[in-house]
């Protein structure tokens, strides 16, 4: 549901995804994947929440370190992903020296799936 309501609703998708982390963490008592917090991010990226949208992006990276051992091209694709789009708030925030070091490491890790 949260996924279908990105392309139309912004709020609506980040209260979908809210919900399904809530009933992760509550009901399931799981750990949320990775894709749905650079999910989030990317939502909270859209509607100007840079700060929180930073904190999703980093929880997301963390929890790809974590799950690495598990399947390491699956998840160093996603970390990919959201180290790119941790440099877009950086870039956002004018801290062009921080975004540029996190471009240069999201070609390295690019560069380390394909090879």
């Amino acid at each position: 549901m949260a996924q279908i309501l990105e392309q139309t609703d912004l709020p609506s998708s980040l209260q979908a995804y809210n919900t399904a982390i809530k009933i992760l963490k509550e009901k399931v008592q799981a750990e949320i994947p990775p894709e749905i917090l650079n999910n989030v991010g990317a939502l909270h990226y859209r509607l100007g929440n840079m700060e929180e949208s930073k904190k999703c992006f980093e929880q997301a990276l963390e929890r790809c370190k974590q799950e690495a051992e598990h399947d390491p091209q699956y998840h160093n694709a996603i970390s990919v992903t959201t180290n790119y789009n941790l440099g877009r708030i950086y870039e956002s925030l004018f801290m062009t020296d921080r975004a540029e070091k996190i471009y240069k490491e999201t070609l390295k890790g690019a560069l380390r799936l394909l090879i």
